[in-house]
């Protein structure tokens, strides 16, 4: 067993060994065994120790803040997922039937492991932030899940006009173009510009296993009439 006295003192604390901003003074007592740190400082060793300790102390702190900022937006998204599904297999198995588990299944695609665990910038809040910018009303919101974003086949402008009032399909049409561009502009906002680059990724690895180049959205190419 090695003896403790043969040990460098950079052994014991690592974090002061580490930090660019260390005292010179404090990296030369750090390259010392514990024996030769002893002879050089005799009756202030203690003192000297407790001075390390310290400084080793406020770097641990720091660390731990500097990990907690990291880690916290995950465990508020995770917190999020507590609901629809009682562990992270099931949550990921779910396929999203309503609105609570659809929010869940969002929330997990926002969740990055590497190079560490972080939430991406297509967090549900700051979509969600940027999307309230649109200011559209009942029949606005309608348009945008059931015309412009439509998973199945879109909601006929008749429909939705008759829905909301009564109005009419040129009504309704002239309202979706005017959302159409609204929500191109703030598509350039940074939490809606990365979900696009999320769902631009998601199309191009999945759809029939071929690439789907973004720009035949855009161009109007893919949008059903």
């Amino acid at each position: 067993m090695p003896n403790p006295k043969d040990q460098h003192l950079h052994e014991r604390f690592p974090l002061l060994w580490a930090a660019s901003t260390t005292d010179p003074e404090q990296r030369t007592d750090l390259e010392l065994t514990d024996s030769q740190f002893g002879a050089k400082w005799r009756r202030h060793k203690s003192r000297r120790l407790a001075e390390l300790q310290r400084h080793e102390d406020q770097l641990a702190l720091v660390e731990a803040r500097r990990h907690l900022e990291r880690v916290a937006p995950v465990i508020e998204q995770l917190e999020h997922l507590g609901g629809p599904a009682p562990d992270l297999h099931a949550a990921v198995d779910a396929a999203p039937r309503d609105l609570r588990s659809a929010e869940a299944a969002f929330r997990l695609t926002t969740l990055r492991l590497h190079p560490s665990p972080h939430v991406a910038d297509h967090q549900l809040e700051r979509v969600l932030d940027d999307l309230r910018q649109l200011g559209a009303d009942d029949l606005g919101c309608a348009i945008v899940r059931e015309s412009i974003c439509a998973i199945e086949r879109p909601t006929t402008y008749a429909a939705l006009g008759e829905r909301f009032g009564g109005k009419t399909k040129q009504t309704v049409a002239d309202r979706k173009k005017r959302l159409e561009e609204r929500l191109c502009a703030l598509g350039e906002r940074h939490a809606l510009s990365a979900l696009r680059r999320e769902l631009e990724g998601r199309l191009n690895d999945t759809v029939h296993g071929r690439t789907l180049g973004m720009e035949r959205l855009k161009d109007g190419s893919l949008r059903t009439r």
